[in-house]
């Protein structure tokens, strides 16, 4: 039993080690400026006006977990790529294309939908 348990652990750690790899994320529910999103990465907020929990991703991202799952409001694309948007996870159903440095404020018809995002 200990042994399942510990490799189940090690996953779970290793799993957390590559989705980190391509990511920066606030877990904290602090207000985060638009500033704050780095040059060369994907970033969404939880709430409209780029506030709230927010999300910045370079690579593929098949799932944006519990924490972030249906709670994008407003997003900055700040690649050289177009990105695409999808409602469920691994890129199923695209609700949006998001040129290299586009934002948007508030996403109208598709806002709090975002589960999956790639380079397109």
């Amino acid at each position: 039993m200990k042994n399942r348990r510990g490799t189940g652990v090690l996953i779970a750690a290793l799993t957390l080690a590559v989705v980190s790899a391509g990511s920066v994320n606030s877990a904290s529910a602090a207000v985060m400026d638009k500033s704050d999103c780095p040059d060369g990465y994907f970033c969404f907020w939880g709430d409209s006006e780029f506030r709230g929990r927010w999300f910045a991703a370079r690579v593929p991202i098949p799932n944006v977990g519990i924490a972030h799952n249906d709670q994008a409001s407003s997003y900055w694309n700040r690649t050289g790529q177009t990105w695409c948007l999808y409602i469920h996870e691994n890129y199923r159903d695209r609700m949006d294309t998001v040129p290299p440095g586009k934002e948007k404020n508030y996403m109208i018809g598709a806002n709090d939908d975002l589960t999956s995002l790639k380079p397109c």
